[in-house]
């Protein structure tokens, strides 16, 4: 992924571009690729909890679709099929498993990080 990657959770009516990298500065406003990459299909991404971020993911229960879209046009959307909560240490939990794209956020405490796990449903250029 770029710096000019997009992640739009329409059910939530949320779109924000995503960095490559981690910026301590940049995460205050911005998600970023904490593991993995799209092509390998092990993407992990990071945000803060605040409600015009990842904060709705805290709460929720219900299948949701995730569609990140790259500046070549390429778009993937995902669903979403298990949302779990983790320590902070639990980084091997974070990263491995089989799915397609994980969004985490810390939660509402700050003292646990809730993962949502999605699957690839379609992909393609627009």
């Amino acid at each position: 992924m770029d710096k000019k990657s997009t992640a739009n959770l329409p059910d939530y009516d949320i779109t924000l571009p995503v960095l490559a990298q981690y910026s301590g500065a940049g995460m205050k406003t911005t998600p970023y690729v904490y593991y993995g990459d799209i092509d390998t299909s092990d993407l992990v991404i990071v945000e803060h909890n605040y409600e015009i971020q990842f904060g709705a993911l805290r709460e929720c229960t219900d299948d949701i679709e995730v569609i990140l879209t790259l500046t070549d046009g390429s778009v993937f959307e995902y669903t979403s099929f298990l949302a779990e909560e983790m320590n902070p240490d639990e980084v091997d939990r974070m990263i491995d498993g089989n799915w397609d794209l994980t969004l985490f956020t810390c939660s509402l405490n700050g003292e646990k990080r809730v993962a949502i796990r999605c699957d690839l449903l379609e992909s393609g250029v627009e």
